[in-house]
């Protein structure tokens, strides 16, 4: 069995282009699935599939008819320009990610795709697929379903938008694309840990870029955008004991990666140029997943000792209270909370670090809102 993963589209249908690229990319991309060259049996969409979706429910039925015309059965999520996710963003971007007071099934998202697209599990023959959408609050219930899902026998995809550990140890990804949902994040991090004997993967997208890190024992597979960038997709040639996972580029994309979100901070020590920032290195864009456990590249922790049990903050790097505030808040809701010229002017984790070490008052408060997160 081959399926077809891919997310964010960014499509703009019968509306203007919001990214001058897409006019090419998301043509390109339907014409390839109509003519199917992987011969894949099935689509799975991981968000972001418009611009618009809470404002133009049109957009959101031009790429339903799209799919419907390739003749392949398909699967669609909601990423947060499809469904908004929180109020926060709502505000920061009117027009694009709206916020819809209703249940998930009776956004715009929810019309057009339905049950299918808030919540729905596959059988893949030994695997199971199980997709969600979810927003920041969780007013819908989801990480109950979810939690019920993983529990069953496995082994188990899951699909999501979003990442929920840092996809890349270095550079922006380390440290954008996971305040959108950050009252959920680490509950279905947590779920995927628990229950990585079953889950043994979790796609997503949002950050545009190719990547493939670890939750516990599982891993989290960020897949590049269809529509800016990257311009790709994957291919899951799907066996009873493993997962062999393909990328693909679109065909004839001019200026690519021309678009790269971030390009003077995409970079790190495993990604030094622009290209494997981005593109990802051979390993993140070729590789097995295994119905059994397998050891992974992990993003480091800091470590646990137990001899100083009245300390909380004993073995705890400032580097990790830092990137843990930023994946928690953003930049611009950690400057808020402290207002510091290292998280409110031109941010970085470089430049918070040596100011934080040299300034007492500034790194306890610091301390106290991590702690104060922990709760």
């Amino acid at each position: 069995m081959k399926i077809l993963y891919a997310n964010d589209l960014h499509a703009s249908g019968p509306y203007p282009a919001h990214y001058p690229k897409t006019e090419i990319a998301v043509p390109k991309f339907f014409d390839m699935l109509r003519k199917n060259p992987h011969g894949v049996e099935r689509v799975v969409i991981g968000g972001d599939c418009v611009n618009r979706g809470p404002a133009e429910i049109g957009e959101l039925e031009w790429v339903h008819a799209q799919f419907d015309s390739t003749g392949l059965p398909f699967h669609v999520i909601a990423g947060n320009h499809d469904i908004a996710p929180s109020i926060e963003f709502a505000n920061r971007y009117p027009g694009m990610e709206d916020m819809e007071e209703c249940r998930l099934e009776e956004t715009n998202f929810g019309k057009v795709f339905g049950e299918a697209g808030i919540r729905s599990v596959v059988d893949l023959g030994n695997w199971r697929m199980v997709m969600f959408s979810i927003r920041n609050k969780d007013t819908d219930g989801q990480l109950a379903w979810l939690a019920d899902q993983v529990t069953r026998p496995g082994p188990i995809l899951l699909v999501g938008h979003y990442p929920v550990v840092p996809s890349r140890k270095g550079g922006y990804c380390s440290e954008w694309g996971y305040s959108r949902i950050r009252s959920v994040r680490s509950q279905i991090t947590s779920l995927i840990q628990a229950n990585a004997d079953r889950v043994r993967a979790y796609f997503c997208g949002h950050q545009h870029i190719n990547s493939r890190m670890a939750i516990g024992d599982a891993q989290q597979i960020v897949t590049g955008s269809v529509g800016l960038s990257t311009c790709c997709y994957r291919v899951l040639h799907i066996a009873e004991d493993r997962i062999q996972v393909t990328t693909h580029r679109l065909e004839d994309i001019p200026d690519w990666l021309g678009d790269a979100m971030n390009p003077e901070r995409s970079i790190d020590e495993e990604h030094p140029t622009l290209e494997l920032y981005q593109w990802g290195n051979d390993g993140e864009r070729t590789f097995e997943i295994l119905a059994e456990k397998a050891e992974l590249p992990r993003v480091k922790t800091p470590p646990v000792e137990t001899h100083q049990p009245n300390n909380p903050m004993h073995g705890v790097t400032l580097e990790h209270i830092v990137t843990t505030l930023v994946a928690h808040f953003g930049w611009h809701l950690l400057g808020e909370q402290i207002p510091i010229r290292c998280f409110t002017s031109d941010p970085s984790v470089k430049s918070s670090l040596k100011f934080l070490r040299k300034t007492p008052w500034a790194r306890k408060k610091v301390e106290d809102l991590f702690l104060k997160i922990q709760k």
